[in-house]
């Protein structure tokens, strides 16, 4: 708002966040949220200070048609940085608790770290290499070669610039599903919502439990062209409908849909649609939907035999 009264504007600023100052009252202040990747936070580099004045849009309202002219005089400014050089405490190591692994991606999830000034941020280091950085405590390192190991380390960096590294760890990615055959439902190679890796022992090993809305991505190759039966084999939590679909490079070729009812913990064979496919690379995405949200099905495989 105008004024005629001299006043002192400031900004307080650092890596956490951004606090707005009006004659010694915080108007307002603006943080960040760990949930955020790092590379969405730009606060924590170098700036141009520009001072300017603006009217009108959301904040200031509508100009008074009669508007000729406006002046801002300044009297002063003063910039100020702290410098913390006292703080020299690393943070805590971490230690890799979990991960999945497909055939072209390793996801990775950590304990926290701690620190008396807070965790920056999480560097991620794969076969001595960084490769992306983020705030949460979690990580997809995508476009991996299939069947192969990496090593990988989790660096925790402190506001202060102080870091620390944690031991290496060996994860190997899977090697991409060849059909006809079974598609395990743990080597998919994207999710459009977080999934989760459970162990049936009925069923010899891991599957994918997977909740309503969330659609699972598998690649795989065709090697015989051929007509094929097209199995699910899993375990139907609530009553939902389960869509399969096949894509080539160019276009949809295989859609259909089964509605489910609860099988009460006992994995099943579904059988969908026979299917004719010809030689070559595809995209295979399952699908799952219920009237309520919540784990609708745990998937054993996909069998394209």
């Amino acid at each position: 708002t105008s004024t005629k009264d001299w006043n002192l504007y400031a900004c307080e600023w650092d890596e956490t966040g951004i606090k707005f100052i009006v004659n010694g009252k915080t108007y307002f202040t603006y943080t960040h949220s760990p949930s955020h990747d790092a590379t969405r936070w730009p606060f924590d580099q170098k700036f141009f200070l520009i001072m300017n004045i603006a009217m009108g849009g959301n904040m200031g309202g509508n100009i008074a048609s009669d508007f000729n002219e406006a002046k801002m005089l300044v009297d002063y400014v003063r910039v100020y940085q702290k410098v913390d050089e006292s703080d020299k405490e690393a943070p805590s190591q971490v230690d890799i608790k979990n991960y999945v692994a497909s055939y072209d991606n390793l996801y990775i999830e950590w304990d926290k770290a701690t620190d008396n000034q807070g965790i920056r941020q999480y560097d991620i280091v794969v076969n001595n290499k960084q490769i992306g950085a983020t705030m949460s405590n979690n990580y997809t390192i995508k476009n991996l070669d299939e069947a192969t190991s990496y090593q990988i380390r989790i660096v925790s960096v402190d506001y202060n610039g102080n870091w620390t590294i944690s031991d290496v760890y060996t994860f190997s990615t899977l090697k991409e599903p060849v059909l006809p055959g079974k598609i395990k439902g743990t080597d998919y190679s994207s999710a459009s919502k977080k999934v989760t890796v459970v162990t049936a022992s009925s069923e010899g090993g891991n599957c994918l439990q997977v909740a309503s809305g969330t659609t699972i991505n598998y690649n795989a190759k065709m090697n015989e062209s051929g007509a094929y039966n097209v199995n699910l084999r899993a375990n139907i939590l609530k009553a939902c409908e389960v869509e399969v679909k096949i894509m080539s490079r160019t276009n949809i070729v295989y859609e259909n849909k089964v509605a489910l009812s609860a099988t009460f913990g006992k994995y099943n064979d579904i059988a969908f649609p026979e299917l004719n496919l010809p030689k070559g690379d595809y995209q295979i995405q399952i699908t799952c939907n219920a009237s309520d949200t919540g784990n609708a099905i745990v998937i054993n495989y996909l069998s394209i035999e």
